[in-house]
């Protein structure tokens, strides 16, 4: 059974101007190397039979990287264009990789890195069916993706929860286990709304949860930064 993950890097990462003016977001550097090599390393130890890399702002300087260090990562790794990057979300890079939403895969923020370490335990932990990875909310910040949990259940996923109603925050990972084809056939149906194209990838889980059982990962351990901000890239 094929085991991939699928990275969304299509957006142009406006918060980080003048740094994503000449690049694509993924290849700012972050302690010393770009974020996508941090995203592929921690990926490694998972042993997956594909990595793949959803382009679109600068796409091309994204699939000269992977080209120019095919030496250190192997053959696994591919890049495919979402060519409605400038239009739309988040949403629309997983409707790119569609195709790929089969098996069991998961998908993951092109703007988070991770310790290797809290993939790993996230992938052994994740059940049959769509997991969510998330982390306990002690405060949260205007960019987190908020989540309601209840016995280890999914209840909402959404930016706009309250305060009162979240209580946790997303980790950006996906994982999708023999689900039936359920995360793709949402998918769908988002993407069909009037406006569906601007919603993030999470409006998916969100939906889904409200239909049938979506599994929160939660970790408690190992650090993650997510990088919107330049100061998300100060040590």
């Amino acid at each position: 059974m094929t085991e991939r993950a699928i990275i969304l890097n299509a957006g142009k990462g406006s918060r980080l101007l003048p740094l994503t003016s000449e690049r694509p977001k993924c290849l700012i550097e972050f302690r010393g190397k770009a974020i996508l090599d941090h995203q592929i390393e921690a990926l490694l130890p998972l042993d997956l039979d594909e990595i793949i890399i959803v382009t679109g702002y600068r796409g091309e300087m994204i699939t000269d990287h992977i080209a120019n260090n095919v030496s250190r990562y192997g053959e696994k790794i591919r890049t495919i264009a979402n060519p409605d990057w400038a239009e739309s979300s988040s949403i629309a890079s997983v409707m790119a990789a569609r195709d790929y939403l089969s098996s069991n895969y998961m998908v993951m923020n092109g703007d988070t890195v991770y310790d290797a370490a809290i993939l790993k335990k996230a992938a052994g932990m994740a059940k049959p069916g769509t997991s969510l990875l998330v982390e306990p909310l002690a405060e949260n910040t205007e960019d987190d993706m908020l989540v309601k949990v209840q016995d280890g259940r999914v209840m909402a996923a959404a930016k706009t929860l309250s305060r009162e109603a979240a209580t946790h925050r997303s980790l950006g990972v996906i994982f999708g286990r023999s689900d039936g084809g359920a995360y793709r056939r949402m998918l769908d149906e988002v993407m069909a709304c009037s406006n569906g194209h601007l919603q993030y990838h999470h409006e998916i889980i969100n939906r889904l949860a409200g239909l049938q059982k979506v599994h929160a990962i939660e970790s408690h351990s190992g650090t993650w930064q997510e990088i919107d901000r330049p100061e998300d890239l100060v040590e």
